[in-house]
């Protein structure tokens, strides 16, 4: 379902980025930063839950031994 609001914010930021006109530089650059926020946003995710899997596989191998 995240991946899914993910990938409908981007095809919106993209989208309205190709309905813009060459001039409209403003625009152009704040729909860019949006979708680069948006990059950094799931990177960010992607970076907790990677380290939220290595520190439950470690405190798992703990409890084995």
């Amino acid at each position: 379902m995240f991946t899914e609001v993910i990938e409908t914010a981007r095809a919106s930021i993209v989208t309205q980025w190709h309905l813009t006109e060459l001039n409209e530089v403003n625009t152009r650059e704040n729909l860019f930063m949006q979708g680069r926020g948006l990059d950094e946003v799931v990177r960010g995710l992607r970076t907790l839950v990677a380290d939220w899997a290595v520190e439950k596989s470690i405190k798992s191998k703990k409890r084995r031994k």
